[in-house]
């Protein structure tokens, strides 16, 4: 898990990014723990640097119920299932009342993220496709979510029929290592290394299965962003990072879909979930007071 404290402006707090290793398949004391030991870091750094935290906004993958706080995941935190994390946090850390925890789709963060510090910034409407594990999607229009009563993205793409599949048996983490061992005959650890040899050793192989993966990538996204119809496609997640070898062929199928102008990957890709977080919390949220025995006046949102 990432955390970071973030300030009205967008500024990310001195020293305040943060790592905490999580295991998706541990128990509930373990999941939920080491969720409160990411927001508990951020409030001690917070105290150092003399800021006031506002609110908790928190990123996370679906199936969630993300207006009660309620996980309905099973493929990963199963043991979180059906629990009101929000209650529980709030109780293991002891916060205020007052103070707001938000749930937000991690793709849905990405993209608030993108619009408001990064390649969305001053389009009307937009997309973002997240790849990673698996393929997150979300639209914003005029700066709202796109998203049903419990805050899951309306414009959803994993599950989309493809090939005789769903798109996310095509399009994956696992998918992508799986495509290189056919055609190199070599097993791989991640994407990371095949990205390596891609570029670095230019090797056939990896480089044609960066080139299959925009063609890929094309082919499933056109019908769903046809119906979206953002001005500008963004794409994120820890795949996002090698975008550069896949760039033409998406490009390529993807400019004749109408009003579409750009189709780049994100400005900020480890932060903008962060970035996003934040504004879920800024956008809801009433502006706090300062705490009357402090002269600093600056106020956080993590």
């Amino acid at each position: 898990m990432k955390s970071a404290l973030v300030s009205p402006s967008g500024r990310v707090g001195s020293g305040s990014f943060a790592r905490t290793p999580v295991d998706s398949l541990g128990s509930r004391t373990h999941i939920i723990q080491r969720l409160a030991d990411a927001v508990e870091c951020e409030l001690r750094t917070a105290e150092r640097l003399g800021w006031i935290p506002a609110g908790v906004g928190i990123a996370i993958p679906g199936p969630f119920d993300y207006g009660a706080g309620i996980s309905r995941m099973r493929h990963k935190f199963g043991a979180i299932f059906g629990l009101d994390l929000r209650a529980r946090l709030r109780t293991r850390l002891r916060l205020d009342p007052a103070v707001p925890i938000r749930f937000v789709h991690d793709a849905v963060a990405f993209l608030l993220g993108e619009a408001w510090r990064g390649a969305a910034r001053g389009y009307r409407r937009a997309m973002a496709i997240t790849l990673g594990t698996g393929v997150g999607s979300a639209v914003i229009a005029d700066g709202r979510p796109l998203v049903t009563a419990d805050g899951t993205p309306l414009y959803s793409v994993w599950d989309q029929p493809y090939r005789g599949g769903i798109v996310e048996d095509a399009i994956s983490r696992a998918a992508i290592i799986a495509r290189y061992h056919t055609l190199a005959g070599t097993r791989v650890v991640d994407v990371a290394e095949i990205a390596w040899r891609a570029s670095h050793k230019r090797e056939p192989a990896a480089r044609r299965v960066f080139a299959e993966l925009g063609e890929e990538l094309a082919l499933a996204l056109r019908p769903i962003v046809v119906r979206a119809r953002p001005e500008v496609l963004v794409f994120g997640g820890a795949i996002a990072k090698s975008f550069r070898l896949f760039a033409a062929p998406l490009r390529r199928e993807l400019t004749a879909v109408p009003g579409l102008t750009r189709v780049v990957p994100g400005k900020f890709i480890d932060l903008s979930a962060l970035y996003g977080a934040a504004r879920a919390v800024l956008d809801t949220t009433p502006r706090r007071r300062a705490d009357p025995r402090r002269h600093d006046t600056r106020r956080s949102w993590w």
